[in-house]
C-alpha cells in the first residue's frame, strides 16, 4: 500500500524587500565629440559594504587595460544594479591617483573579470588629484597627460557602498 501526505502551509508570507543578486555597477562614460556618441568603460570592483553581501576590502586596483582619453574630456558616472535600476547614489566621491607617482604596487590578483590586476597602496604624503565636478555626476578630465587610476566611491544610504577603479591614460 502506498500512502501520500499533503502538507499545507498556512502561514502568511511576510512582504520583503527584493534581494539584490549583485553589487551595483558604476560605469565611466565619455562623450566622444568626433563620433557624437557615448563610450562606456567598466571599472574594477573594489571595496564594498552591502547589506545583502557583507563587506570586502581590496586596496586600490590597477587594471592591465587603460582607457585612452583626451585632456579636457567630460566624463560622467552611470549606475546600474538589480535593486535600484539606475538610481544614482546618495553620495559620490571621486579621487584620482597618478599611476606612476602616487601608487605603490603591493600585490597581484589573477582571474578577475577584466583580466589580471595589481593591488596598490596610496602614498599619503603625495598630493591627491581632483577632477572638476561640473554637477550631476559629470567631471572635467583636467589632468596633465599621464596615466591615472580614478577611484569612485558610491554610497546608497539604505543599502551600502561600493567602489570602482578605472585606469585611464590622459593624452
Amino acid at each position: 500500500m502506498i500512502m501520500f501526505a499533503l502538507v499545507m502551509n498556512t502561514s502568511i508570507p511576510a512582504i520583503q524587500k527584493p534581494v539584490s543578486t549583485e553589487l551595483p555597477q558604476v560605469k565611466l562614460v565619455v562623450f566622444n565629440l568626433s563620433h557624437e556618441q557615448e563610450i562606456s568603460y567598466s571599472g574594477e570592483k573594489g571595496s564594498y559594504c552591502w547589506q545583502d553581501f557583507g563587506c570586502g576590502d581590496t586596496g586600490i586596483i590597477i587594471s592591465n587595460n587603460s582607457a585612452i582619453l583626451a585632456k579636457g574630456s567630460i566624463i560622467r558616472f552611470a549606475f546600474l544594479d538589480s535593486h535600484h535600476d539606475i538610481t544614482p547614489p546618495d553620495e559620490l566621491s571621486v579621487a584620482t591617483f597618478d599611476l606612476h607617482r602616487d601608487l605603490k604596487v603591493v600585490g597581484a590578483t589573477q582571474g578577475r573579470t577584466g583580466g589580471d590586476v595589481e593591488i596598490a597602496a596610496f602614498d599619503i604624503e603625495k598630493q591627491r588629484h581632483y577632477l572638476s565636478d561640473i554637477g550631476n555626476h559629470n567631471y572635467t578630465l583636467d589632468l596633465a597627460p599621464a596615466e591615472y587610476v580614478i577611484q569612485v566611491e558610491a554610497v546608497w544610504h539604505q543599502d551600502g557602498d561600493v567602489s570602482y577603479f578605472y585606469r585611464v591614460s590622459v593624452t
